[in-house]
């Protein structure tokens, strides 16, 4: 199963490809003219049309199913070749190669920022064209059953406000919370504040195994660790998407407002960045030896909390089954706020975006979109894939509720939490800065700098990159 996480190119790897697609100029790879308008395009012929993705494992036998689907029952002569293309990382790379080339595919899964960045050479298409078309689009009310939160973060300020990409695999930042371990440790409520959860993991943080359930649940790394027997507060590991979300939720922002500066040195970073390094210092938190979304040490009583995808409930969960910990008391809560009544968090995941080939093909895909994000197919995927449903009505259906409430608590809490999310900056140059910050908070984590010093180099390189992109 594809995770949500991104793992990010180089940005050397990146500005060469920034490079190669705006030689190929704005007429797109394949060397079209704009496309006609989608009122005018005719399914008169069959129509074959390549759509990439990196959906792997139970959800790409999941999204293969569905795509069988609609080739079998639309009434256009559409066929939908999916091909599953290994990693986001992977992807992305194939996706500037294919666009330096001037081979594309129809549409492909594509991150905000990366669509921003195959834009400057304007390889996109507006699918405003379509939402907004008589025959293809989408009615008034079909497109308010849609969050907003969810189009707000695909409309590109640098491209006029275009709708260059619509939603796919949404998610946000949550926090995990280890109920039996705060049990175990005296903490009866969850902290809700960035004050209540610092007192919280200094209270659960021990240096003995008394809280946890059996030291003998433990993976190799952790029988390496010499601590092995400890118990933390908080596992926290360097995420870019993380890190931002402590900001908004201390009423911070990543870029500034004309996006030519990060904000990484202003307090809302600054105070997100010291509690991890007094944490740190103080061992009530640690840098779980880990594949996300594989938490061993959270099953085992190791760590209370963890902040990360909303996707890596079923991971968890499987881990959980692997220990003979199904009944272990756990939930899915919003991360702390600086202001509870005023939370914040990150909203995330990958959309679809289509090409610029010809008028046809480029209709075509966006009858799969149109498809595939109408309610009863967003239900399924939501179900199938641990993702968050996009429509307000999918959340409203007996079978979604039923799916929750039987196999599925944690993601009704995901999905209450979600009016929260707000999205990331989807501007050029963004990507690359994702690694930055987050070897800047390992840096921190590791002692090698402090806040302010990580904080203060990791800006002076960002802003670099922000003025190489604007």
């Amino acid at each position: 199963m594809a995770v949500s996480r991104r793992r990010i190119l180089s940005g050397t790897g990146l500005a060469m490809g920034s490079a190669a697609l705006a030689a190929c100029g704005a007429q797109g790879g394949s060397g079209q003219q704009a496309p006609s308008p989608a009122s005018q395009v005719k399914f008169d012929a069959p129509q074959e049309v390549s759509f990439w993705h990196p959906q792997s494992g139970s959800n790409g036998v999941a999204l293969q199913a569905m795509v069988d689907k609609f080739n079998a029952t639309n009434d256009k002569k559409i066929t939908i070749k999916a091909t599953f293309q290994q990693t986001y990382n992977e992807l992305h790379a194939k996706n500037l190669a294919a666009v330096s080339a001037g081979t594309p595919p129809e549409f492909t899964v594509a991150y905000e920022n990366w669509v921003a960045d195959y834009m400057k050479g304007g390889h996109m298409i507006d699918l405003d064209d379509y939402v907004k078309d008589k025959t293809l689009g989408l009615s008034k009310e079909s497109l308010e059953d849609i969050f907003p939160s969810y189009l707000e973060g695909l409309r590109f300020a640098q491209y006029g406000n275009k709708l260059l990409s619509f939603p796919f695999t949404k998610s946000l930042v949550v926090m995990y919370v280890n109920e039996e371990l705060m049990q175990r440790g005296g903490v009866r409520e969850v902290p809700k504040t960035w004050t209540e959860f610092a007192t919280a993991i200094g209270q659960l943080s021990r240096g003995d195994s008394t809280l946890l359930i059996d030291p003998n649940l433990a993976t190799a790394d952790m029988v390496k660790d010499p601590t092995r027997g400890r118990t933390y507060g908080w596992g926290n590991y360097a995420s870019a998407s993380t890190i931002n979300a402590w900001a908004y939720s201390r009423g911070g922002s990543m870029v500034s407002a004309d996006n030519k500066q990060v904000r990484f040195t202003e307090t809302p970073y600054l105070e997100s960045f010291q509690l991890t390094e007094d944490a740190f210092k103080r061992q009530h938190a640690y840098n779980p030896p880990r594949v996300p979304g594989n938490d061993y040490d959270f099953t085992a009583n190791r760590m209370a909390f963890i902040m990360m995808s909303s996707t890596s409930r079923p991971f968890l969960r499987n881990t959980m089954k692997t220990n003979g910990r199904e009944k272990m008391p756990w939930r899915v809560a919003v991360i702390p706020q600086k202001d509870a009544s005023k939370p914040a968090t990150v909203q995330y995941g990958a959309n679809i975006a289509v090409f610029k080939t010809t008028p046809t093909k480029q209709a075509a895909s966006w009858a799969f979109i149109k498809w595939f994000t109408d309610r009863d197919q967003d239900v399924q995927w939501s179900i199938t894939s641990s993702y968050m449903p996009i429509r307000k009505s999918s959340s409203e259906t007996a079978v979604l509720k039923a799916h929750w409430e039987k196999d599925d608590p944690q993601g009704k809490q995901a999905f209450d939490i979600s009016k929260y999310a707000k999205p990331e900056p989807n501007i050029r140059g963004t990507d690359p800065i994702r690694p930055i910050i987050q070897n800047a908070l390992n840096e921190v984590m590791e002692g090698k700098k402090s806040s302010r010093t990580a904080l203060e180099d990791a800006a002076r390189e960002a802003n670099v990159i922000l003025q190489q992109n604007a």
